[in-house]
């Protein structure tokens, strides 16, 4: 079921070099029945923008729906999803909220985004994350479980650096959208917060079959090292433990240095998009 007319839902999509890919998102995007799109092209050096704005024309409810913003510079891993969610809390006033999504997902993903969303919107919860797949190699995912355990059972197999996220706008009124910078903090801000989240099982959106799959080896590596990290800084705050990307003597600092969150501090103050 699409989410319901009279309680929109935009999707906002950072995306980086997505020129190929940015069109066919968008695409599911509709079908999977969200209000209106806002693409962030993130330090592109392709096309994507344009490819972004060449389908707005095609978007259901007009062009005025889609919205792409264009960032020079690269504002590296997740901090395109802090802006987007400024951005969207300006230009989408009338928004019950947002789903988060990826500008380089592939396939028809449309009717079980549709699926998550309209779970998502029924639930008593105002952040929603898909399932994580059970991975006993992933460090990450077992420190998000450690540290959720005792505030919030219900939560340790939350994606927590996957998206599909859904976000209701009354989420922002308690946690900023500064902290979707690092997605670790963002969930345990909200789960420090008290914030109402809950989980949307893998049997509707399967979270780990989208996305680029063309990465190197070499980037794939410092990825991981950058998940364990975010894991690693949240699971600190969590258990009430020095701020850092340390655990049991490691340090993790994986892609971290590229986040330009002084570009996202400067960005957030000039934001001017009309209504």
């Amino acid at each position: 079921m699409a989410p319901s007319p009279h309680e929109p839902i935009y999707a906002l999509i950072p995306a980086r070099n997505e020129a190929a890919r940015i069109g066919p998102v968008l695409a599911q995007l509709a079908r999977a029945g969200a209000a209106g799109c806002l693409v962030v092209a993130n330090g592109c050096q392709d096309e994507t923008a344009a490819a972004a704005r060449r389908f707005a024309a095609r978007w259901p409810q007009g062009a005025r729906r889609v919205r792409v913003i264009e960032v020079e510079a690269a504002l590296g891993p997740d901090v395109g999803r802090a802006y987007a969610a400024y951005l969207g809390l300006r230009w989408a006033r009338q928004a019950k909220g947002f789903v988060f999504v990826d500008g380089d997902w592939a396939g028809g993903f449309g009717p079980s985004l549709a699926a998550f969303l309209d779970r998502a919107g029924r639930a008593p919860a105002l952040v929603a994350y898909a399932q994580a797949r059970p991975d006993a190699s992933r460090l990450d995912l077992a420190l998000y479980q450690a540290a959720s355990a005792r505030l919030a059972p219900h939560l340790s197999q939350a994606a927590v650096s996957e998206t599909p996220l859904y976000v209701q706008k009354d989420a922002f009124d308690r946690v900023s959208p500064w902290w979707l910078h690092q997605p670790g903090l963002w969930f345990a801000r909200c789960l420090l917060a008290g914030m109402r989240m809950v989980v949307i099982p893998r049997t509707v959106f399967d979270p780990l079959v989208r996305g680029d799959r063309t990465r190197s080896a070499r980037q794939q590596r410092a990825m991981r090292e950058t998940l364990i990290g975010d894991a690693a800084e949240a699971a600190r705050l969590l258990l009430g433990r020095k701020p850092g990307r340390s655990w049991r003597g490691r340090h993790y600092p994986g892609l971290a240095g590229q986040r330009r969150t002084d570009l996202l501090a400067a960005l957030a103050q000039t934001i001017q998009l009309p209504p």
